[in-house]
Formats: C-alpha cells, structure tokens, sequence
C-alpha cells in the first residue's frame, strides 16, 4: 500500500505545488488531449501514479493522511 509523506510535489519549475491528480478529474477539449503532458514524463512515472491514485482517494475521503 502506497503511503505518501506529503500531499505536495516540488520541483525546479514550479516551487512547492499540490499535484491534483489528472486521472477522473480532468476534462482535456480535443486538442489539450492531444499535446497534454500527462501523457510522458514524470507524471507518467510510476511513483507519480502511485501518488495521483492515492491522493484521488484521500480527496474523496477514501485514504489515510500522509
């Protein structure tokens, strides 16, 4: 079981951010599907989706606090 320290995501681009996740919450038009970044990278890592699932579930009152 996935058991975050934080619910905050830090990196050199963006400082200290909440990192809501894009999976069931994200609504992209045609064109934001296509080029959407969520689709590489680091959000694509599997630590990153751990992460995401988790926080979806805690967001719904479903997880445990980090």
């Amino acid at each position: 079981m996935y058991f975050p320290t934080t619910i905050l995501s830090e990196n050199s681009k963006t400082g200290c951010s909440l990192n809501l996740p894009i999976a069931g919450h994200c609504r992209p038009t045609k064109n934001c599907a296509r080029v959407c970044y969520a689709k590489c990278g680091n959000t694509a890592y599997p630590n990153s989706k751990r992460k995401q699932i988790w926080l979806s579930k805690y967001l719904k009152g479903q997880g445990t606090q980090p």
